[in-house]
C-alpha cells in the first residue's frame, strides 16, 4: 500500500466514472488503484 495519497482532479474522477458506467465499480477500482469508497462519494457528489 502507498503512503502517499493521489489527489484526483474533476476530469480524472469524470474519466473514472464513465469507467464504472461501462465496467463496474470493482473493476474501475482496480484498474485506476482508488477506492470503492471514494468512487461511491464522486458519484454522490456529481448526482446532487
Amino acid at each position: 500500500m502507498s503512503l502517499h495519497r493521489k489527489n484526483w482532479d474533476q476530469k480524472e474522477k469524470e474519466e473514472i466514472l464513465l469507467f464504472v458506467q461501462q465496467h463496474g465499480i470493482s473493476r474501475a477500482s482496480r484498474e485506476f488503484n482508488v477506492s470503492t469508497a471514494a468512487i461511491y462519494n464522486w458519484k454522490k457528489k456529481f448526482e446532487s
